[in-house]
C-alpha cells in the first residue's frame, strides 16, 4: 500500500455516505474513520454501563441534508398517519440483520412491523442487545448493513405507515 492508495481511500470516505472504512491487504490494514463537522477532534463519548433505549427521531431534514434527530411529537397528517421514523443504535457496536450467518434477515424493506418487534441485534462487548420496532409500521428502508459497524444514533431503519400518537 503505497501513500497514492492511501489518499485515494481518504477521498473515498470523505464522498461516501460512510462513516468507517477498514481496508486490509496482507498484513498491512488500515483504518479511516470520519469525524462530524460538530465534533472536530474530539474523543468518543465513554460507553453507557446500561445501554440506552432506542431512540426515534423523525426523519425531517435540515438546511445542511442531515438528520434533525429530534425527539420531537411526530407530525401527523390528515389520516393521522405519523410522517416516517428512524429507528437509531441505542449503543455503539457491530449491527446484524440476521441472528446468524445462515438465518434469514429478522426484516426486510416493505416489512410490516409490530412495536417491540425485534428488527435486528447489535454487538457490543461479546452482548447482543436487540433492536427493537419503536412503533407499529411498515420499513420503508434498510439504513445499516449486516456488519457495519455503528455508533449510538446510528440511523438503522426508516419506518412509515404508523400513527401519530406511536400506535
Amino acid at each position: 500500500m503505497d501513500i497514492d492508495e492511501i489518499k485515494r481511500l481518504i477521498a473515498l470516505v470523505s464522498e461516501a455516505p460512510i462513516a468507517e472504512l477498514e481496508y486490509r491487504e496482507g498484513e498491512t490494514s488500515l483504518r479511516i474513520v470520519k469525524r462530524s463537522a460538530a465534533q472536530p477532534g474530539a474523543a468518543p463519548p465513554p460507553e453507557p454501563a446500561v445501554p440506552a433505549p432506542v431512540t426515534v427521531t423523525t426523519a425531517a431534514t435540515t438546511d445542511a441534508g442531515t438528520d434533525a434527530g429530534t425527539d420531537a411529537a411526530t407530525p401527523a397528517g390528515a389520516d393521522g398517519a405519523a410522517a416516517p421514523r428512524l429507528c437509531t443504535a441505542p449503543l455503539p457496536g457491530v449491527f446484524y440483520r440476521r441472528a446468524g450467518p445462515e438465518e434469514p434477515a429478522f426484516v426486510e424493506a416493505g416489512a410490516t412491523v409490530t412495536a417491540g418487534q425485534t428488527l435486528g441485534l447489535i454487538e457490543a462487548m461479546k452482548m447482543l442487545t436487540p433492536v427493537k420496532a419503536p412503533a407499529d409500521g411498515t420499513i420503508l428502508r434498510i439504513l445499516a448493513g449486516n456488519g457495519d459497524m455503528v455508533e449510538e444514533g446510528t440511523p438503522l431503519f426508516e419506518i412509515g405507515g404508523g400513527r401519530a400518537d406511536g400506535r
